[in-house]
């Protein structure tokens, strides 16, 4: 039996920000706004009764805001999974981000007579082993159209 799901979700937000200062009796301002998004991509195929493949991905978009900006970021991860015990247990395999020792993180920020960059670089490559057990059986005990006719 072969299954895949794919699940998207995508959030997207405005940012807008204005500030103001007084220097001298002489007020100076600034504003900024940006869109910022990010979206998250999750994907299970069961290739067979036993065997689950999975992957899920996250992407954040550049940000922008009144101290500065930071670049956009992608995670990853990958796992394979073998059911056992009437699909109770399951043991597999996972890594994250494996095809790059690091998260890059970057923010800029500027003002006046001065830049700061600042790089974080974040170990997020992963490799592990994923054990999992299952107490018991979720169960709807009524139908979606017996909910339906008793809330309206």
């Amino acid at each position: 039996m072969k299954f895949l799901a794919i699940s998207i979700l995508l959030v997207v937000s405005y940012f807008s920000s204005h500030s103001q200062e007084n220097k001298s009796k002489t007020f100076k301002s600034s504003s900024t706004g940006s869109i910022n998004y990010r979206t998250n991509i999750t994907a299970t195929y069961q290739y067979n009764e036993n065997l689950v493949v999975e992957f899920f991905g996250n992407f954040r978009s550049p940000m922008r805001d009144i101290q500065g900006s930071s670049k956009a970021f992608i995670t990853y991860s990958f796992a394979i999974k073998k059911l056992i015990c009437k699909k109770q247990i399951s043991i597999g395999l996972t890594t994250t981000n494996p095809f790059n020792k690091y998260v890059d993180l970057e923010t800029t920020q500027a003002g006046q007579n001065f830049t700061f960059v600042n790089d974080r670089k974040i170990p997020y490559r992963s490799f592990g082993i994923v054990f999992s057990y299952n107490f018991g059986k979720f169960e709807f005990k009524k139908s979606i159209d017996d909910f339906n006719e008793e809330n309206f």
